[in-house]
């Protein structure tokens, strides 16, 4: 007799962890998924490299268009 339980990758002995496969079903981005990862997230690209390019004393305005 075989049983299917749902078990969560954490839930599973150190060993375990990262050696049995894990199936995700996934939907495609949307163009405003990729705006709101874009400006929304708490360290965006758009702040990280306009903090990159401070270091090499360049300012950058993001225009709307350009993301």
């Amino acid at each position: 007799m075989h049983f299917l339980m749902a078990v969560k990758p954490t839930e599973l002995a150190i060993e375990l962890q990262g050696r049995l496969p894990v199936n995700a079903k996934m939907q495609s981005l949307t163009e405003d998924d990729f705006l709101k990862i874009l400006r929304d997230t708490k360290h965006n690209l758009l702040i990280q490299n306009i903090e990159l390019l401070k270091t090499e004393e360049v300012n950058i305005l993001w225009e709307e268009d350009a993301i």
